[in-house]
Formats: structure tokens, C-alpha cells, sequence
């Protein structure tokens, strides 16, 4: 079973992505270790112990998927949309990011 399962909701920063990469305002909090991401478009995102800088290099996040991803706590995330590429349209959008704490 995965550690974040019955985890709470914690502060929420969205991140509006365009072809240039954009991270999030604050660090995540101190009792960080998982974040919850979903987008409204697909993008690439990065995770980081300082402010990120996103490329299409990076993760890949289909839209409307979400993904709980590992973090540790003050890390960074930045987002970037994706190229057009096979059945995914670039277009920008927003990044959600969720963080979870037990």
C-alpha cells in the first residue's frame, strides 16, 4: 500500500504553464512528502530542492490525469506544455499541485 494513501489535503498552488517554463510561487511546506498534480492541458513538470526550470525532457503529465508524486519537504515544482505530439494538443494551461501531509 502506498504511503500517502489516507493522507489530507493541504495547500493548493496552480501554476499557469505556457511554452515557457513557470514554477510555483512558494516552496512546499515543511512536512511535505508527497503532492498531487493534475493538469488541464499535457505538460512536462520538474521537481527540485530550488527553483525548477521545465523541459520537454522531463515528466509527462496527460491531461486530467493525476499524479501523486514523492517529494521532500521546501522542493520546487515547475511546468511547461508539451509540443503538439501524437494524439496530445500543446495548448497552455494550469498545473495543480496538491500537497498531501498525514
Amino acid at each position: 500500500m502506498a504511503d500517502y494513501q489516507g493522507s489530507r489535503n493541504g495547500a493548493v498552488q496552480n501554476i499557469a504553464y505556457t511554452s515557457s517554463s513557470v514554477g510555483i510561487a512558494t516552496s512546499l511546506g515543511s512536512q511535505t512528502y508527497h503532492i498531487r498534480l493534475s493538469s488541464t492541458s499535457a505538460c512536462y513538470y520538474k521537481v527540485g530542492p530550488t527553483a525548477q526550470t521545465a523541459t520537454s525532457t522531463d515528466v509527462f503529465l496527460p491531461p486530467s490525469w493525476v499524479e501523486v508524486v514523492r517529494v521532500q519537504p521546501g522542493n520546487f515544482v515547475a511546468a511547461i506544455k508539451s509540443p503538439t505530439s501524437g494524439s496530445f494538443t500543446s495548448a497552455d494551461g494550469v498545473l495543480n499541485v496538491t500537497e498531501l501531509s498525514h
